[in-house]
């Protein structure tokens, strides 16, 4: 009876998460909201009745619902996309994240709070709700202002930020239990780096080739299955590395959003993700005991508040100090005031280590519901709050401000589009990313080494175990070390020819200098990372030389090998959607009053494969459709010839009624006349009557609405297959015919009761 139990339960779940969900769906609440009451009424705490059984099992469907969740939000984060966010947003949220979680932790701990719960608490406000703040943009119209784009580009960027603080506070539960100090951070972080980019250019290589080849060679329910596993594997194996399992679903989703198959995924995983993120946050809600919010009340309050301030200054700051505009620096930040989701799993976490009480969880909950519920409020007034905060601040702080951001406009800005800059960084990304891979690969070696030995230890003696995994090791690392030493010294010839004309040094002087310290460098980061107690000293010294020997006498391989992987991985990264800029007479249209607003044609719609010129969209609606997105492919200006398709997003350009009216009439469904395919049926029809002979299939079937499909004819037991349409009839034909049940009797209806010509 255990699986009747749990499938009782999992029903309860799901019925009061759907009910609580469209009930906020109708108030104008995210269903998130929902979903947590939803726990609260059905959980052991609130109601005298116990609408479930077995806990325990649901809260191990909501580590699935994690999952999935984290896999939804790597599926949102396209890694190209970051590349083309430029380093203006990256730096801005980089900053106001360490600048929360400083303040708030400070602030905390200032208020009462132990250390340990300071900074969970501040970790909780330092995230934003991605959802949230997309639906919000959406629904009030902010998708094409500059501000809102900053906004998502800023959310986008948290969630990386919230993997890092969750990996952050696993290390400072990990220091709690075994009472390690400040260095545990700091390994822990390194650690990490290293991890995420072995495990992300182990994943950019494969991955995408796999996709391919999945998508080729099975059908589309055999790839949902196999990405599934990997799913769970990826979160096991960040788990087994001793990561939090929301890190490999997230990296997971992150690696598949560049792929072309990442639609189709998106596609068929969002009822997984939708039904398990569900069981997740209801989950959340059965841990909130209601009796304790009278004692937490005020806190909650207080923390709102809090919460609603700093990240606004904070991120307004963080954004004018990359020389974004004030006025578009504070409404982006007002529309990131929210947090949402993360503000739940890091307050599980430390609940569930047993870190903090179960307080935490009403507090996580209440905070992060007022600011849902407010965030829309503030950003409908948001150009007026903008205004008034610009207004009450110093004369003196608006002149320097305006100042600085002339400043930036004029040296930081042309030092980063210099030629220098522009023929440098790449290679500095790839020398970053390849010491933390040399890292990550020795950091691997010794569980690695251990895991063979374990297996193999019986059948073949360690040292020969050993010795075959260290050549191997060396082969990488020559590959790694190879790429490394030649970038470098790529780096020390540019540099060498920029810094020619301002010294008296040398070039050639100068470039010999950067090499040599360069290479000095990486041979201490190499040392430094080299676990040299898994061997004997000599043993490391017959590794050195074969690393040697293989960057000297093969150079030119592993550089090759290096290359094609480094293609590949450019290649993933190049392959992903690109959102849209904002469009050049964006700032006309506003001068004219001209709204712009996406809308959606749904699945089924109406206006489905009607042209423009059909649909009369200028003399119907007094609008104009200025674009058509078709997943992913920009039709600017379309012409009146143009068909629109199910799953096209349209930018509508017009006054708010006008275009309120079109997406009105857009979004209605098409009445369908006949059954679903399933329904339909192949019959094989009595024999024509004499008058039909001589008459083609046209005259038959013109009369039907829908019409049947005429799939074969049999004649003297001569069977023809898709006959044509002028294909002329005879007495004692019989027609095989598909369709529906009511087009079959409309067909024997019309042949049996039309009569023979006069």
């Amino acid at each position: 009876m255990d699986g009747l139990t749990l499938l009782q339960d999992l029903a309860v779940v799901l019925l009061a998460a759907g009910l609580a969900g469209l009930i906020c769906r109708r108030i104008g609440m995210s269903v998130i909201v929902g979903y947590v009451f939803a726990g609260i009424l059905i959980g052991p705490y609130n109601l005298p009745v116990t609408y479930l059984e077995d806990l325990e099992r649901v809260q191990t469907l909501s580590q699935l619902g994690l999952v999935f969740l984290m896999f939804a939000i790597g599926l949102g984060l396209s890694l190209s996309r970051l590349g083309r966010l430029g380093p203006a947003p990256i730096i801005a949220t980089a900053l106001a994240a360490f600048l929360i979680i400083t303040t708030c932790r400070f602030g905390f701990q200032l208020a009462g709070f132990s250390n340990t719960e300071a900074l969970f608490l501040a970790a909780m406000l330092t995230v934003s709700s991605s959802a949230v703040i997309a639906k919000m943009i959406e629904e009030l119209n902010f998708s094409h202002e500059r501000f809102g784009q900053v906004a998502l580009s800023i959310t986008v960027l948290e969630d990386i930020v919230a993997v890092v603080v969750l990996t952050v506070l696993g290390a400072e539960i990990a220091s709690r239990e075994s009472g390690a100090g400040v260095s545990h951070w700091s390994d822990m972080l390194a650690g990490f780096s290293a991890f995420v980019v072995l495990l992300v250019a182990a994943g950019l290589y494969a991955i995408p080739r796999l996709l391919r080849r999945l998508e080729v060679s099975v059908d589309r329910e055999l790839l949902t299955i196999l990405v599934s596993g990997f799913l769970l594997l990826s979160a096991v194996t960040t788990v087994a590395a001793g990561y939090s399992l929301a890190l490999g679903a997230f990296l997971l989703g992150a690696m598949i959003a560049d792929t072309p198959q990442r639609a189709a995924i998106d596609n068929t995983f969002r009822g997984l993700r939708d039904v398990f993120s569900s069981v997740f946050f209801v989950a959340i809600g059965m841990m909130i005991d209601l009796r304790v919010l009278p004692a937490i009340w005020p806190q909650i309050l207080g923390i709102t508040l809090l919460t609603l301030v700093v990240r606004w200054v904070v991120v307004t700051f963080s954004l004018s100090l990359v020389g974004m505009p004030s006025l578009i620096a504070r409404r982006s930040a007002l529309l990131v005031v929210p947090v949402g989701e993360f503000s739940f799993i890091i307050a599980q976490l430390g609940v569930t280590a047993g870190v903090l009480n179960s307080s935490f969880y009403p507090l996580a909950v209440g905070i992060s519901l007022l600011t849902v519920i407010l965030a829309p409020l503030l950003n409908r007034s948001g150009e007026r709050i903008a205004e008034k905060s610009m207004q009450w601040q110093p004369k003196s702080v608006q002149r320097l401000l305006d100042s600085y951001l002339s400043w930036m406009a004029q040296r930081p800005l042309r030092l980063l589009q210099g030629i220098w800059w522009k023929l440098v960084r790449r290679r500095f990304l790839q020398v970053a990313a390849e010491l933390l891979l040399i890292a990550g690969v020795l950091g691997l070696a010794a569980p690695s080494l251990a895991w063979v030995e374990q297996r193999l230890g019986e059948q073949v003696s360690t040292v020969a175990i050993r010795a075959v995994f260290w050549t191997g090791m060396g082969l990488v690392l020559a590959i790694l070390l190879t790429a490394v030493w030649r970038n470098l010294a790529a780096l020390a010839m540019i540099t060498a020819e920029a810094l020619a004309p301002t010294t008296r040094v040398p070039k050639q002087r100068m470039q010999t200098l950067l090499t040599g310290a360069a290479t000095c460098l990486l041979a201490i980061w190499v040392f430094e990372g080299i676990p040299w107690t898994l061997l004997p000293r000599w043993s490391w010294f017959g590794l050195a030389a074969l690393v040697i020997f293989l960057i000297g006498f093969s150079a030119n391989r592993l550089v090759h090998w290096h290359s094609h992987w480094l293609a590949t991985v450019q290649e993933s990264l190049s392959g992903g959607p690109v959102e849209p800029p904002l469009p050049d007479w964006h700032e006309q249209s506003r001068l004219w009053g001209i709204t712009l607003t996406e809308v959606r044609v749904p699945e089924n719609a109406a206006i489905a494969g009607q042209s423009l010129t059909d649909l009369a969209v200028r003399s119907r609606f007094g609008c104009s459709v200025a674009e058509i997105n078709r997943q992913g492919h920009i039709i600017a200006a379309p012409g009146a010839n143009e068909t629109l398709y199910a799953g096209d997003r349209l930018l509508l350009l017009g006054h708010e009624e006008a275009i309120q009216h079109a997406r009105e009439a857009f979004g209605a469904l098409r009445t369908r006349d006949f059954s679903e395919f399933d329904d339909a049926v192949l019959e094989l029809m009595e024999p024509l009557p004499e008058h039909w002979s001589g008459k083609t299939l046209t005259t038959l079937t013109a009369s039907l609405a829908p019409a049947p499909l005429v799939v074969g004819l049999e004649r003297d037991n001569q069977r023809k297959l898709h006959p044509a349409a002028d294909e002329p009839l005879a007495a004692g034909d019989r027609l095989l015919v598909l369709g529906s049940a009511d087009q079959h009797l409309d067909l024997r209806n019309l042949i049996d009761e039309t009569l023979p010509p006069a």
